[in-house]
């Protein structure tokens, strides 16, 4: 299952990017070694931080529900995980607005 995130501007709809901070706060996909897509502003180092906490999160999901093999296994998980995440999880992830 990929992890898609769609850009604050929702201009850009990107498929397991590859994430990092740059300067001005920018949570950008590093998608090649000359130019960076900017997906998101923020107005400190620790907003953008915990904005890339949340996406870790969902990838942690993502990759965990794969793992499963059986149906009472992931019956445990999903009752482990909140109905928002859950939902959440087949759908792209928005940059959050500041």
């Amino acid at each position: 299952m990929d992890l898609w995130i769609r850009s604050q501007d929702k201009k850009e709809l990107r498929s397991n990017p590859k994430l990092g901070i740059e300067n001005d706060y920018y949570i950008v996909d590093r998608y090649n070694i000359d130019r960076a897509i900017i997906l998101g502003q923020y107005a400190t180092e620790e907003r953008a931080l915990k904005v890339l906490d949340e996406i870790e999160e969902r990838i942690m999901i993502i990759n965990t529900i794969s793992l499963v093999k059986d149906s009472v296994s992931l019956i445990a998980y999903k009752n482990a995980l909140s109905e928002e995440k859950i939902k959440g999880i087949g759908y792209p992830y928005q940059m959050p607005k500041e």
